[in-house]
């Protein structure tokens, strides 16, 4: 059979596992194995069974993703993610919609030494929505800014999307979550935007506003010693060169460690209970990696992705019409699919058509993981929407659905932003280099 059809078929018959609820990174290998055994042979694809995990695992820049996760467990068991909250409130809950800001704001903070959107929304959540729902905010405005703005977690750095995009994608790393500052301040810019315009069509979604005092407000900045101290020591660090993202991560976890119980918010128990939690999740993405090293073998095997981009390449696409069809195919994909699934998916088919349409890895890096951001929010998966109702379970599903769809459209403007403008996401990553 023509190696083409075979990957077409084996990719077909990923969509549809992933489609019945299979596990990404068991469905990723079993086709990768299976399409590897019939392209190469069975003696060849057990060689590479036995080989590769060694290999591809042993990789250092791999080490960053079970550290920025550990790093992200240990924050929340700190209770940085109350601290970013409390501080926005302060500061901006005497505004109409303040706290629905603040929430934002805790968002960006949090994603700030989180790197997981699931976590910064339940973090989030469970503080910020209870406290808006007191003042009589209407349950879409209160959690549809919550479910929207968790969604920060993958872009802010420390970002495990993108650093999973770098290691696929053989790029750095370094310029890759730098290139995610900008797009996640701008995205956040955008929610609040959102936030400000929705109460001012409907005042009556945020009736009641937060009243503070400068003494508060003053103690409440104190409170984010512990979380601004990570942010300096891991992206300042980057930035400015001291270590590299790796050493980063393992710096970013012993100081969450450190801080958290220097600062007493972290006992034994809480500390176990992070690492319990950071281990199940580092199990995970590892069998993850070990099935997109076997698709992604399958793929170069079966030549579709050289068959992509020469097909790109060929068709002449003006760059707009290339963004727009790429970008409904995410939008359709990440409706019923997990955003590491597709992005694992279809980065080894259109990162080879990038360089010859002018495009930047680093740029596409920052917008596959944007496409991601609105997969979170979009129904049937919504993840983020579902962990936003777990931890607030007198919600409905409805409100919280219709309370992101205005975020839902100021986060797909950004990505139009982003298209058009593509030096926000490469500008810092350039000025590192220099």
């Amino acid at each position: 059979m023509d190696p083409l059809m075979v990957g077409t078929i084996g990719l077909g018959i990923l969509v549809l596992l992933l489609i019945v609820g299979m596990p990404i990174g068991i469905s990723m290998l079993l086709v990768g194995f299976g399409g590897l055994w019939i392209n190469i042979g069975g003696e060849a694809a057990l060689d590479t069974l036995g080989r590769a995990p060694a290999s591809h695992l042993r990789l250092y820049p791999l080490l960053a993703i079970p550290l920025f996760i550990t790093m992200g467990y240990l924050s929340e068991a700190a209770g940085y993610s109350r601290d970013a909250f409390h501080a926005a409130r302060h500061w901006i809950g005497m505004l109409r919609g303040g706290l629905a800001m603040g929430s934002v704001a805790g968002c960006a903070m949090f994603a700030a030494a989180s790197g997981s959107s699931t976590a910064t929304a339940a973090a989030v959540g469970k503080i910020a929505i209870p406290e808006m729902m007191k003042l009589g905010y209407k349950p879409e405005l209160a959690a549809g800014s919550v479910a929207s703005a968790g969604t920060l977690g993958i872009m802010i750095p420390p970002s495990i999307p993108l650093v999973i995009y770098a290691v696929i994608a053989k790029q750095s790393i370094a310029k890759l979550l730098l290139a995610g500052i900008v797009p996640g301040i701008l995205l956040a810019l955008a929610f609040t935007l959102t936030i400000v315009i929705w109460v001012k069509l409907r005042p009556d979604a945020a009736p009641g506003v937060y009243e503070s005092t400068w003494p508060l407000r003053l103690k409440a900045v104190q409170g984010l010693i512990g979380i601004a101290s990570l942010i300096l020591l891991v992206i300042g660090g980057i930035f400015f060169g001291v270590w590299t993202p790796t050493e980063a991560s393992a710096g970013g976890a012993f100081g969450a460690l450190v801080l958290g119980l220097a600062q007493r918010r972290m006992g034994v128990r809480e500390v176990y209970g992070a690492l319990k939690e950071a281990a199940t999740t580092i199990s995970s993405i590892t069998i993850i990696l070990l099935g997109s090293l076997f698709l992604s073998q399958f793929i170069a095997v079966t030549g579709l992705a050289f068959w992509t981009a020469n097909f790109l390449a060929e068709s002449d696409l003006p760059l707009w019409l290339f963004f727009v069809g790429i970008t409904c195919a995410y939008l359709i994909l990440g409706a019923f699919m997990d955003g590491l699934s597709f992005m694992l998916l279809t980065v080894p088919l259109v990162l080879p058509s990038l360089e010859p349409m002018g495009l930047s890895p680093i740029w596409f890096g920052v917008y596959i993981t944007l496409m991601i951001e609105l997969g979170l929010i979009t129904p049937p998966v919504g993840t983020t929407v579902y962990v936003t109702k777990s931890v607030i379970p007198e919600l409905q599903l409805g409100q919280i659905f219709r309370g992101i769809i205005p975020f839902f459209f100021a986060a797909l403007t950004v990505s139009v932003i982003i298209f058009y403008f593509p030096q926000i996401a490469l500008w810092l990553p350039e000025l590192m280099s220099r």
